[in-house]
């Protein structure tokens, strides 16, 4: 292939974001690959209808583990409902949620052929009810979907796309409000919260992926990282590399990072769905201080196992990364004089 394609340099991308590579010449090796992807770059609005068609086509397993917070459940189910695929399924893990909540989902999901229900009678920790969950699925794609989101039209199928659409690329994820460096406008957090962004008045979910869809440009993104909140992922790498680490990472936090890492140094790419946006209420299930123990605790094996400096430039990457600069402003600019 001629690197001078945008699948060329897609796969040049790849090869030069192994490991030894990455630490090494992080900033001006992804600095030089992108700057020569925006120089072809094209609107993804462009070819929208002809890659959602194609989509279409795409089987698609979403999973979505749950632990209570049952107003945070209905939402997200009713949204995924209302725009599920004909080839999509949807596999419903009860982590020991509480009687109202088990209820509720033994009720919805009985109603409906395309949805697996699986409950966990005790709790077994995120990490654990998320690898049961993804086993259970067979689809070529499978996403992985927290169960405090919202969905708009057409996610799945533009995260399905990502990953097609990006040679070598393996794992996928959305824009949203509340998503560390896949968030909009904002992604500086507190001491123990990431960003969490407040929509402007009279816009919703649909909105900001419509916004998303304009403003996207081809090719999508390649990352170091992608949030765990919406993990999109090839059956191919999860056969390669899965499971999710749940005895380092049992309560949910960190399993995604070390995946990435993972998969990374077996030759797949990470990639954002720019023009998708998934919202995020951020999780109940876990208080402030709570969340923010937990993740000390995980950032620490992930600097014993794959290296702070690692770490340190995947963060660098995802702030400097030019096509996400360019959103954020444009989603800026939106949320300081809403339309």
């Amino acid at each position: 292939m001629n690197e001078g394609t945008p699948g060329g340099r897609s796969k040049r991308a790849l090869k030069l974001c192994d490991r030894d590579t990455f630490n090494e010449n992080v900033g001006s090796v992804l600095d030089e690959v992108l700057v020569e992807a925006r120089a072809a770059a094209v609107q993804y609005s462009d070819v929208r209808d002809d890659r959602m068609i194609a989509r279409g086509q795409t089987e698609i397993d979403i999973v979505i583990c749950i632990h209570n917070a049952l107003e945070d459940v209905k939402a997200c189910l009713a949204s995924v409902d209302m725009h599920l695929g004909e080839r999509q399924r949807v596999f419903l893990v009860d982590d020991g949620s509480d009687a109202p909540t088990e209820a509720f989902l033994k009720e919805f999901s009985a109603a409906r052929p395309h949805y697996f229900l699986h409950r966990n009678e005790v709790a077994m920790g995120y990490t654990k009810a998320a690898n049961l969950g993804v086993n259970l699925t067979d689809a070529e794609v499978v996403i992985l979907l927290n169960s405090d989101t919202i969905v708009p039209r057409g996610w799945a199928e533009k995260l399905a796309d990502a990953l097609i659409e990006t040679p070598g690329a393996g794992i996928a994820g959305p824009m949203s409000n509340a998503a560390s460096y896949q968030s909009l406008p904002s992604v500086q957090g507190t001491a123990q919260q990431t960003a969490v962004n407040t929509l402007p008045e009279g816009w919703d979910v649909d909105k900001m992926d419509r916004f998303c869809e304009k403003h996207a440009s081809l090719p999508l993104p390649l990352v170091p990282l992608v949030h765990s909140f919406c993990f999109a992922m090839t059956r191919e790498v999860w056969d390669q590399v899965g499971p999710f680490d749940e005895t380092a990472f049992p309560k949910g936090f960190g399993e995604e990072n070390d995946f990435c890492f993972r998969a990374t140094d077996a030759g797949f790419g990470l990639v954002l769905a720019t023009h998708t946006f998934v919202f995020h209420a951020k999780t109940k299930s876990y208080d402030a201080n709570t969340r923010h123990e937990l993740v000390e605790v995980a950032q620490a094996i992930l600097y014993e196992r794959h290296g702070l400096q690692r770490f340190t430039n995947a963060v660098r990457v995802l702030d400097r990364q030019p096509q996400l600069r360019k959103l954020r402003r444009e989603a800026r600019a939106l949320f300081q004089h809403p339309s």
